[in-house]
């Protein structure tokens, strides 16, 4: 999952238990890991968050599957296939992060974000609309969508970008020229 999930691909191999569909979420597959386990990795001041759009090959069917993985507290909690399938098996060397975004849970982040702004830019952000993702190693929080997959994004020390694919650029917006982009 790449150099900032490391931590978390370390807890699989402190899975003690698997547990199969015991929410509201459909095909939910979450762990249970023993009680030393926490001591060593919970962050009770850590994020709660899920990351979805992740790709992985079903080596049953061959297609593509899209797969979305929870965290919460700096523990690796559960994943999530997106399609309506109930048997499948993960091809390890094909899993594909590029489109991934991570999808804030609880309130924190999103007022830590929404401090950055000022009371007339907050005024034309929908809160739920900030989500974190990660481009070149570098988070950004998503704040406004602009058309066909571009967005401005900000992070966590003020800066503020226009990011679009294609092409690709990640342009900077000076910090006070923000607020023409989220009135249009």
């Amino acid at each position: 999952m790449g150099e900032n999930f490391k931590g978390y691909e370390q807890q699989l191999d402190f899975i003690s238990g698997v547990t199969f569909n015991e929410t509201d979420i459909p095909n939910l597959v979450s762990f249970s890991f023993t009680s030393g386990f926490y001591k060593k990795f919970e962050d009770r001041l850590g994020e709660a968050f899920k990351l979805i759009n992740i790709r992985v090959k079903d080596l049953y069917s061959g297609k593509m599957l899209t797969v979305s993985a929870y965290f919460s507290y700096g523990i690796f909690n559960a994943y999530v296939v997106d399609e309506n399938i109930s048997n499948y098996e993960f091809d390890p060397n094909t899993i594909i992060f590029s489109d991934v975004k991570k999808v804030l849970r609880g309130d924190k982040v999103r007022f830590e974000i929404l401090s950055l702004l000022t009371k007339k830019e907050v005024q034309h952000i929908n809160s739920s609309d900030i989500y974190s993702t990660f481009i070149n190693g570098t988070e950004y929080f998503h704040i406004r969508e602009l058309e066909d997959g571009d967005f401005i994004g900000i992070t966590r020390s003020n800066e503020v970008y226009k990011i679009t694919h294609d092409p690709f650029e990640i342009v900077s917006i000076k910090r006070g020229e923000l607020i023409k982009y989220l009135e249009v």
